[in-house]
C-alpha cells in the first residue's frame, strides 16, 4: 500500500508517497499552474504513472473550504480554477477508479497530524494556527474537529483586530509570516521574494528589526488571545516554517503576558511537532485520521 499525498501551496504543488509503516519514502514540487482544471490533474496522474509505486490512495490537501464528505472544493485556495469542483469524480476520469481520493483542508491537515502523532496526543480539545502567507486554523473540541456548517472553521486570518488603525484589514495582512516580510523588506528596500523569516530573526539585535518584530508578534498575540478568550482550549499549536524558529514561542508568550487579561485565559502554547515536509505528513495522517473517524 502506498499513499500518495499531496499540498497544493499559492506557488508550488509539492508530493510524497508514505508506505504502509508511516514513512516517507519519495517526495517532489513542481509549479502551479493556473492553465486549466486539466492540466492539474493530468500532473498528479503523470505522477502516479511515474512513480513505480502501487498507489491505493490519494490525499490532497488545500487551502481554502473543503467539503470532505462529497470531496468537493467549496474554495480551493490559489487554485480558483477548482473552485466548485467533485476532485474526487473529475479526478478518477484521469487515474484508475479504484485509488481512493481523499481531500481536506490545509490546516485541518495540520490538526489530525498533531491529534494522531503529534503534539496534541495528549488533550482533546486544542487549536492549531498556521503563520505563513496567510494565517490558516483548526478546532479540536472534545476530540473531534470543528468544520463548520460551511467547512470554514479556523479561518482565523479573516479576523479583524485594529479597526482603529487599519479598519477592515484583516488578520491576514497584520500578522501573517507574508506581511512581517513586507515590513521588513519596506524598511530595507529590497524586494519580498529575496526574504525569509529565519533571516530576519537572525537579526533581532538591529533595533529596527526588533521593532518591526515585536509589532508583528503583538498582532499574532492579540489574534492567540481572542481565539483562546473563545475556546479556552487546553493547548495552542503554532504551525507554518516559522513556528521551527526557537525565538518565537518565547516572543508571543512575552507578548500574551503583556495583555492584561492573559492570566485568567493562559494556556500552553507551543510549535507543532511536525517541521520537515510537515504538509505532506499532515495530508497523510488526515487520510489515515479519515480511516479512524479522528477527523
Amino acid at each position: 500500500m502506498t499513499v500518495l499525498t499531496v499540498d497544493v501551496g499559492q506557488k508550488y504543488i509539492r508530493y510524497g508517497f508514505f508506505d504502509k509503516n508511516d514513512n516517507l519514502t519519495g517526495k517532489g514540487q513542481y509549479q502551479i499552474s493556473n492553465a486549466s482544471a486539466n492540466t492539474f490533474y493530468a500532473s498528479l496522474a503523470k505522477i502516479v504513472k511515474e512513480s513505480g509505486f502501487d498507489v491505493t490512495a490519494i490525499s490532497i490537501s488545500f487551502p481554502g473550504f473543503i467539503d470532505v464528505k462529497h470531496n468537493v472544493a467549496i474554495r480551493a485556495g490559489s487554485l480558483r480554477i477548482l473552485d466548485g469542483h467533485n476532485i474526487a469524480e473529475d479526478f478518477h476520469r484521469y487515474i484508475d477508479k479504484d485509488i481512493e481520493i481523499f481531500i481536506e483542508n490545509n490546516s485541518n491537515c495540520a490538526a489530525i497530524a498533531e491529534k494522531l502523532n503529534g503534539n496534541a496526543q495528549d488533550v482533546h480539545d486544542f487549536v492549531v494556527m498556521t503563520l505563513g502567507n496567510g494565517i490558516g486554523g483548526a478546532i479540536y473540541i472534545n476530540n473531534k474537529l470543528l468544520r463548520g456548517i460551511g467547512y470554514s472553521a479556523g479561518e482565523f486570518g479573516m479576523m479583524v483586530c485594529d479597526y482603529t488603525g487599519h479598519g477592515y484589514d484583516s488578520e491576514h495582512f497584520l500578522a501573517s509570516t507574508k506581511a512581517l516580510i513586507a515590513d521588513y523588506s519596506e524598511m530595507r528596500g529590497i524586494p519580498n521574494d529575496l526574504v525569509e523569516e529565519y533571516q530576519i530573526f537572525s537579526e533581532l539585535d538591529d533595533p529596527q528589526v526588533k521593532k518591526i518584530v515585536d509589532h508583528w508578534a503583538t498582532y499574532v498575540a492579540i489574534c492567540i488571545f481572542n481565539i483562546v478568550c473563545t475556546l479556552n482550549p487546553q493547548k495552542f499549536l503554532i504551525g507554518g516554517s516559522i513556528s521551527q524558529n526557537s525565538e518565537l514561542i518565547p516572543l508571543l508568550n512575552t507578548k500574551l503576558a503583556g495583555i492584561p487579561n492573559w492570566r485568567d485565559f493562559e494556556t500552553i502554547v507551543e510549535p507543532c511537532h511536525f517541521f520537515d515536509d510537515a504538509s505532506l505528513y499532515g495530508a497523510y495522517w488526515a487520510y489515515i485520521g479519515s480511516k479512524n473517524n479522528v477527523s
